[in-house]
């Protein structure tokens, strides 16, 4: 089960174990600071599970069409196809280089190629 926003984020200081007055006032702070800002992480987070739920819809849908076409491999269910083609270029933001993106979007439009007979 996930932990809150509050449990990820509060202060791991505690009072009690450093018998220190401040640790009080980072507490009360991590408490306060959670509290203002989980509201918008968690609105922050719904507009990015939004935004990548239409490119998920927007890749299938390409994605269908061109099987339909016989463009890109039809043994693989369009909906798996974009789950492997959205996942690859993920890693694209992990890249060293433009070049290494290049690398990637290659080997990707290779995997969804029509298996040749």
């Amino acid at each position: 089960m996930p932990r809150s926003v509050e449990a990820q984020v509060r202060p791991r200081v505690s009072p009690a174990r450093t018998n220190c007055p401040a640790g009080n006032v980072l507490a009360s702070l991590g408490t306060a600071l959670t509290r203002a800002v989980a509201p918008s992480h968690r609105a922050a987070c719904d507009h990015l599970a939004h935004a990548h739920q239409h490119l998920h819809h927007m890749v299938q849908d390409l994605l269908t069409e061109a099987a339909q076409s016989r463009d890109v491999r039809g043994d693989i269910p369009p909906a798996e196809l974009t789950r492997y083609c959205l996942s690859a270029l993920a890693a694209a933001r992990t890249l060293p280089s433009e070049a290494a993106v290049r690398r990637l979007v290659t080997v990707t439009l290779a995997g969804v190629r029509p298996p040749q007979d």
